[in-house]
């Protein structure tokens, strides 16, 4: 594996709170970022403000992200048949 080579400033609006975190690659504005909590954003503008730092800005997910976002979860949580137990009920 790969040895992180760059450090990120991740900014959130609304949020007091901002994540850090190296990485192998500088994020290029408009792909998807998933925060520490679990919330999904789009990258807005990236800053390189040091010689290994970058500070991103992020926003909230357009339509189109938020679509394309659900359809992924979607396809993520179906289970083959053949994996699914079947319950019986008793009525």
């Amino acid at each position: 594996m790969a040895e992180p080579e760059v450090f990120l400033v991740l900014i959130y609006p609304d949020s007091a709170e901002s994540e850090f975190q190296w990485s192998d690659r500088v994020p290029r504005p408009g792909e998807r970022h998933t925060s520490r909590r679990g919330d999904i954003w789009a990258v807005a503008e990236v800053l390189q403000s040091g010689a290994h730092t970058y500070t991103v800005h992020c926003e909230a997910p357009t339509r189109r992200h938020l679509a394309s976002d659900l359809l992924a979860r979607a396809v993520g949580s179906m289970v083959p048949r053949e994996l699914r137990k079947r319950r019986k009920y008793l009525y």
